[in-house]
């Protein structure tokens, strides 16, 4: 029986030496706030930021404006912090490390922060910010990028990216910081170069019919040199730009100077997912099929389009090299179609310029026009001498409502100024933050102005509607009202 015992006890010990314990590691940021404008401190995943936020860790700051938080983290990686709903910057994070932020936020933009603690967070967040101190962005950097001279460009880029490799390799190469930063920083430099040279064509040539620039196949080669297929480069915010401002030159070349003969942009639409499948491989094809699916479902949202959008994401969801590119687009898509003609519209209650309170159901019963606009947006200033007379058009007809939603930041009073000089017409109401406000997720507003069509019944009839400008716009009004 002893014996019996013991092999029992011997084959739990092996047992229980041959199991390896995981062991949970974590990274500690702490860190003080000059005069915060809100008392949430929130750390969002990088990789997820732009179109599905995910939070890694948020804290409340203590009577000093102190925060501490230790987070669980397996690998390097790249983090975005916001204190409230503001940006402040992004940063790298090591496990076992320890960061110490120190930031001011009593400046609008290009909040100053200062690092310390320990491991290679410490030194490569300062080597981060010391590169794009070195390369700031200026008057000169804006002035040469969009100058009219493409031979100048072209000499002043080229030049921009070799200083810029120069710094890496005397910084980066050959030092402590995190592997991930080091792969990052080279793909923004190598990116953000040819999202430059692509973008200056798109531009200045394929978009613009005045354009009297003369170029030929040899300005295209500078594609030659970069990498479409890395698949540890979709990190890169400047990686994803370039794949979608590529797609775009490659439609744009595709249809230079050809007539149009009334295609309606659904045509574009399927034409640049025929380029995305054809010219693209690996992650890059994976972001490309992805901006011919946003460009349906932003812009293009017919029963049509939507159908189409379906077809092209189910293939996508099949064949995808990263499947993070097709959740995204189905949370999108799956979002559009919460907004299709014929489903309840968001409804809302806030107060208007006047101080009155109103909600969406206040208008049962009658049509609701709204505009998505802003003080800040040239095309939106452009609609108003047409939407005066639109509204003008219908002052006495008891059965439509026109809202204008202004999506601003932090501008209430030259918003409240700018209506009451102009002494527009309608109902006003103010939207802070922009396109991250809440009302303007919910509607998916991408760009402005747009205009919302709502019937009697608070149904969506058109979430893309046409703009006071349009010419049938009168008539397309009065489809609905009678």
């Amino acid at each position: 029986m002893k014996s019996i015992v013991l092999v029992v006890l011997a084959i739990l010990f092996f047992c229980s030496c041959g199991k390896e314990e995981v062991k949970v590691q974590y990274v500690t940021v702490t860190g003080n706030i000059i005069s915060p404008g809100a008392r949430d401190i929130i750390i969002y995943e990088g990789y997820s930021f732009w179109d599905d936020p995910k939070t890694l860790d948020s804290v409340i700051l203590d009577e000093n404006n102190y925060f501490k938080m230790r987070i669980p983290l397996s690998e390097e990686g790249m983090f975005y912090i916001y204190t409230g709903d503001k940006y402040v910057k992004y940063i790298y994070l090591c496990p076992e490390d320890s960061l110490n932020l120190k930031i001011d936020t009593s400046t609008d933009d290009n909040y100053e922060i200062s690092y310390s603690g320990r491991g290679k967070s410490v030194k490569g967040n300062r080597l981060k910010d010391n590169f794009y101190k070195t390369f700031k962005r200026d008057d000169d950097y804006w002035s040469s990028v969009r100058g009219d001279d493409y031979r100048k460009f072209i000499k002043y880029v080229d030049s921009l990216k070799q200083k810029q490799l120069e710094f890496y390799k005397k910084n980066f190469w050959n030092n402590d910081a995190p592997e991930i930063e080091k792969n990052n920083m080279l793909d923004e430099i190598n990116y953000n170069w040819a999202y430059l040279r692509v973008d200056y064509l798109l531009e200045n040539h394929y978009w613009n019919d005045e354009s009297k620039m003369k170029i030929d196949s040899s300005d295209f080669f500078f594609l030659n040199e970069i990498n479409l297929d890395n698949p540890k480069s979709n990190i890169s915010p400047n990686f994803n730009y370039f794949i979608s401002r590529y797609l775009d030159l490659l439609k744009a070349k595709t249809n230079y100077k050809k007539e149009k003969n009334n295609k309606d942009e659904l045509f574009y639409s399927k034409q640049k997912y025929d380029i995305a499948k054809k010219m693209f491989s690996g992650v890059a094809k994976d972001i490309a099929i992805t901006e011919s699916i946003k460009d349906v479902i932003d812009w293009e949202p017919s029963l049509e389009g939507m159908k189409l959008a379906r077809i092209w994401l189910d293939d996508l969801k099949k064949n995808a090299t990263d499947t993070t590119y097709a959740y995204l687009t189905e949370k999108k898509y799956n979002e559009r179609m919460k907004l299709m003609p014929g489903r309840p519209a968001p409804g809302f209650r806030m107060p208007t310029i006047d101080g009155d309170t109103i909600s969406l159901s206040d208008f049962k019963g009658k049509l609701v026009y709204i505009d998505f606009w802003g003080t800040w947006c040239g095309p939106c200033r452009q609609e108003i001498p047409y939407y005066d007379t639109l509204q003008n058009k219908f002052k006495n007809n008891p059965n439509i409502i026109f809202i204008s939603l202004a999506m601003e930041y932090q501008r209430y009073n030259e918003w409240k100024q700018f209506v009451k000089e102009k002494k527009l017409p309608g109902i006003h109401i103010y939207l802070e933050k922009q396109f991250r406000n809440e009302l303007a997720v919910k509607y998916m507003i991408r760009g402005v102005p747009t205009f919302v069509l709502i019937d009697k019944k608070g149904l969506i009839i058109n979430a893309n509607a046409p703009r006071p400008s349009a010419d049938n716009i009168v008539e397309y009004i009065n489809k609905y009202i009678n």
